[in-house]
């Protein structure tokens, strides 16, 4: 199941050349989501889960019957039974196909939802934590009961939040478009050009929406890189994303085997690591990259789109 594309760099470039094209959700700003309660963005990303599973489920369930449904009729089209052909035809695979569109459709538009969700709740929990690191700094020395309690609740944060992370890979999440090479065809009009050069158009403003989240995803990882250099400074080593080192203990205790101490798989792998595994500079690096492949399809696109229209009204178009 899912949507089919092809892979540039890590991003996924989901859909294709077709006439509409998604409108991109506007981006909310970092203070607004912050303000979101902690409660409320969990139980929004566990239903968003929850509803994109369900359509996984549905669809892995549909997908063999559709392809068994194709099978048979390919035997009755061989066997020349037109008769049996045309009733699996009605009666089985044209309403499994519908079912199974429907529901890749439906898949689609959950997993948005559902990547939109962990973000949020991801953004309010980067806000806690800086809200912890910060209260954690003011409290004397001597107190050192209310230091282990924040000392623990900012490692809880910490494995919700690589949990999190551990479910997505940030640059595949951030999909968009190839930028096709719509040109003007000799019986073009002006009216179809332009309608050409406003696809396109829609085209480069979903470039735009792809570097806005790309430029948040490169500001969390800076804003986590400072904490880590003024942990360094100050007090300990607080690595951000090791969810098993409280601020100021030093290493996380791992088993030889590669568990945590706790029973939970460590992370002794021979494969690529993921994305978030890399060191925040690597990941910051590969983000920018990405920045620059999509302004670079934006301004294509956006070339391409004044092209068409210098030719529309060449031909005797209006501006």
């Amino acid at each position: 199941m899912g949507v089919p594309g092809c892979l540039l760099l890590g991003i996924l470039f989901f859909g294709g050349p077709e006439v509409t094209h998604r409108v991109a959700p506007v981006l909310v700003t970092s203070e607004l989501q912050a303000q979101v309660p902690e409660d409320a963005a969990r139980a929004r990303y566990q239903r968003a889960r929850e509803d994109f599973l369900a359509l996984q489920r549905e669809g892995q369930e549909l997908e063999p019957r559709v392809t068994q449904a194709a099978r048979t009729l390919q035997n009755y089209r061989e066997a020349g039974n037109q008769r049996a052909l045309s009733d699996v035809f009605l009666n089985e695979f044209v309403g499994l196909s519908n079912r199974l569109d429907n529901v890749n459709v439906r898949s689609s538009t959950a997993k948005s939802a559902l990547d939109e969700a962990r973000r949020e709740l991801l953004r309010v929990l980067r806000s806690r934590e800086t809200n912890l690191l910060a209260e954690l700094e003011r409290v004397p020395a001597p107190s050192r009961a209310r230091q282990n309690q924040l000392n623990q609740l900012i490692v809880d944060i910490r494995r919700e939040v690589n949990q999190l992370e551990r479910e997505r890979e940030p640059i595949a999440e951030v999909g968009f478009r190839p930028v096709p090479d719509l040109r003007a065809a000799p019986t073009d009009g002006p009216t179809e050009l332009r309608l050409k050069a406003e696809f396109l158009e829609g085209i480069a403003q979903g470039y735009v929406f792809v570097i806005s989240l790309v430029d948040e995803e490169i500001r969390v990882r800076e804003q986590s890189a400072l904490l880590q250099r003024n942990a360094r400074d100050s007090r300990a080593a607080i690595t951000r994303f090791d969810g098993d080192r409280p601020p100021g203990t030093g290493a996380g205790v791992r088993t030889p085997s590669g568990q945590a101490a706790d029973g939970r798989a460590g992370d002794a792998r021979t494969d690529e690591p993921a994305f978030v595994e890399l060191p925040l500079v690597e990941q910051i690096e590969r983000l920018r990259s990405v920045r620059m492949q999509a302004e670079d399809a934006r301004d294509l696109a956006l070339s391409r789109s004044g092209n068409l229209r210098t030719q529309a009204l060449e031909r005797g178009g209006p501006r």
